[in-house]
């Protein structure tokens, strides 16, 4: 492992730089106790680390998929990644224990999504959408009717039921009853382009799902709220909602950033300096008051996301930002870059641990 401290006196966030013996990293995701991270690498490895000392915990040979990702469950009791096309490793309570496999038809999309409770798990596979129960590994429900490869899943809920939103090729998103296995809606999205982004605020009131432009549904009535569109038209790469979910961000092509108000549909910020390139991802710090973007030449801005001022750019990557996880204490920054080694930054003090 290699420590690397920046030149700045005031504040100097570069906490250290992970060295793998894997090819390049391309996803990184945070324990709830901030003390651990896993990284996925390209060559299909994911790591366990310990993010105050640097050192590896575990390592295990997962999908080969580029694409895909590993991802803790909301307590971190439960953590899970793609092995192959059928198979998806899961691991309960001890990490160093060997995983259980979990079986499936062809798997399609590259995440696993969770519900809050954990009681459900659910993965896109070949025109199906799979749940499991991810404790015992008991099978809860097959959902058909895609009529294409489902890329793409998230759960959310409201008034006591657990629905879950599903992507697939052909650009089209079904809601479901996660429990019951009903198709409730079928989602009507009039846009050109490719779907990029499909996600629901923290609360489960609203699904946004991004496209060239973002599009917007009431989950509890799926009226179709006013769409949003960036500026000067530019396709919209990236959306997040804030924690209190009163607000979403969007990132367009152009290096531009919105602050949405989704009480009043409206441009709540204006973010005076925008990037100079494409802003690939987001995210925001676990309070709400700090926004993260990071663009393809590998530059990361910190923003004050009431005032959309820029407090900080981070230089450390030289190349297209591929993902930024806050630890859950919002103390610290994992991010990953293309062909790069992760970087650990320091939100706080800067100090090396």
């Amino acid at each position: 492992m290699k420590c690397i401290s920046t030149r700045d006196t005031w504040w100097n966030p570069h906490l250290r730089t992970i060295s793998t013996k894997h090819h390049s990293i391309v996803d990184v995701r945070y324990h709830p106790d901030s003390r651990h991270f896993a990284s996925y690498s390209r060559d299909g490895h994911v790591d366990l680390w310990d993010a105050v000392s640097g050192v590896q915990v575990r390592s295990e040979e997962a999908c080969s998929n580029a694409d895909s990702s590993a991802v803790f469950s909301p307590s971190g009791s439960i953590y899970a990644s793609l092995k192959d096309d059928v198979r998806v490793l899961v691991w309960c309570g001890n990490q160093s224990e060997d995983p259980q496999e979990l079986i499936c038809s062809r798997i399609a999309s590259t995440t696993i999504s969770f519900t809050s409770d954990e009681t459900h798990a659910a993965f896109g596979s070949r025109n199906d959408v799979c749940i499991w129960d991810p404790k015992t590994g008991q099978s809860l429900n097959v959902l058909t009717g895609h009529a294409s490869d489902v890329v793409s899943t998230v759960f959310f809920s409201h008034s006591g039921k657990i629905y879950l939103a599903s992507m697939h090729q052909d650009k089209c998103v079904i809601i479901w009853d996660a429990a019951e296995g009903t198709r409730i809606k079928d989602l009507s999205l009039s846009h050109l382009g490719s779907i990029s982004q499909i996600t629901v605020s923290r609360n489960g009131h609203i699904l946004a799902v991004a496209s060239d432009i973002v599009h917007l549904w009431n989950t509890h009535t799926w009226q179709p709220l006013p769409s949003l569109r960036a500026k000067d038209n530019s396709t919209v790469t990236s959306i997040t909602f804030s924690p209190s979910s009163d607000l979403l961000v969007s990132s367009s092509e152009n290096g531009s950033l919105q602050v949405w108000d989704l009480w009043g549909i409206s441009s709540y910020v204006p973010m005076p300096y925008d990037h100079t390139t494409s802003v690939t991802c987001m995210a925001f710090s676990p309070n709400g008051h700090h926004l993260l973007s990071g663009a393809q030449d590998g530059q990361i801005i910190i923003w004050d996301a009431s005032s959309g001022k820029r407090l900080k750019t981070l230089d450390g990557h030289k190349s297209s930002i591929l993902d930024m996880s806050f630890s859950h204490d919002g103390k610290q920054l994992t991010s990953t870059a293309y062909n790069e080694s992760p970087i650990v930054w320091d939100l706080g003090t800067g100090q090396i641990i």
